[in-house]
């Protein structure tokens, strides 16, 4: 089994890449990209905070949950 660290590292790019064309408008929650990388929730609820937190994504906090898009890189 492989340590947490190494998997959320290893899936980083790929999240990046479902959230890239994603706008705020159309943000997608935590049980969508878990469903799409088929991993647990839990596991794409650590790796999309740790995006936001290194500013990679953008989170709008909502009633049902936080939402998750791609930033536009500025040029």
């Amino acid at each position: 089994m492989m340590p947490l660290r190494r998997v959320v590292d290893e899936l980083k790019p790929r999240a990046l890449e479902i959230l890239k064309g994603v706008s705020p408008e159309n943000a997608i929650g935590v049980a969508e990209i878990a469903r799409q990388l088929n991993i647990a929730w839990t596991t794409a609820k650590i790796l999309l905070l740790e995006l936001e937190l290194e500013e990679k994504i953008g989170c709008i906090r909502t009633p049902r949950g936080d939402m998750y898009y791609g930033r536009v890189e500025p040029k």
